[in-house]
């Protein structure tokens, strides 16, 4: 989180800088995709804690795949 407004980002690497971010551990507890509303949770199996995220929704990998994924590939 940064420190000056409270912004979040998901860069570890900026934890490496404690004047500017703070490392806000065990926060996140559960959300949903966006689209599906399949539920992530902070604890268990790989499938259910990874996803895609603005900063504000989430999409799981599935939705991310189907809907998003297939917009950032070049047409042959």
């Amino acid at each position: 989180m940064r420190r000056q407004d409270g912004l979040v980002s998901f860069d570890l690497k900026l934890a490496e800088e404690p004047a500017h971010f703070e490392l806000k551990q065990g926060h996140w507890t559960n959300d949903t995709c966006a689209i599906c509303q399949w539920e992530f949770s902070a604890s268990g199996a790989q499938d259910r804690t990874t996803g895609y995220s603005n900063g504000r929704e989430w999409l799981c990998s599935e939705c991310y795949e189907k809907f998003v994924a297939p917009q950032n590939k070049p047409e042959a």
